[in-house]
């Protein structure tokens, strides 16, 4: 095999191999096993709508955005409430939520409710679904739904 074709193997290796380790690069990554009925779940921004529209009956449902103050007063989703993922408080911020509520979250792209997502799971959280791509990919179909 020559020279360059080596390196194009390489370069293709290193990229999945990147996308497979790095946080928020790629799918959820469902950390350990779920609880009985617990749901941690990446969502289109169709599927949020739904949820947004139709929310779950048997509880509260509660859109959490999970960006900057800065970002959040730019613009955010009808209803939702900022708890800031970069703040030194997040955690305990989460641990105060009720853990059988519904609650859809979303970022800029998803790098950060990866993270939230995870932290949620670890906390027991029984829904949580997370708007994939977040807000870029929720303006990218135009909104998806009225808001």
């Amino acid at each position: 095999m020559g020279r360059s074709r080596w390196y194009r193997v390489f370069v293709i290796a290193l990229g999945l191999a990147s996308a497979a380790v790095l946080p928020g690069a790629g799918c959820l990554e469902v950390v350990g096993t779920l609880l009985p009925g617990q749901t941690i779940e990446d969502v289109t921004p169709a599927k949020a709508c739904e949820l947004i529209q139709a929310p779950p009956v048997d509880g509260d449902f509660v859109i959490i955005d999970i960006r900057t103050p800065s970002e959040y007063e730019a613009e955010h989703l009808e209803g939702a409430v900022n708890i800031d993922y970069y703040a030194e408080s997040f955690r305990e911020e989460l641990e105060a939520l009720d853990r059988e509520t519904t609650y859809l979250i979303y970022c800029r792209t998803g790098r950060r409710a990866a993270g939230a997502l995870t932290i949620m799971q670890e906390l027991e959280f029984m829904h949580v679904y997370n708007i994939a791509g977040g807000i870029v990919r929720w303006n990218a179909d135009s909104p998806p739904c009225d808001q």
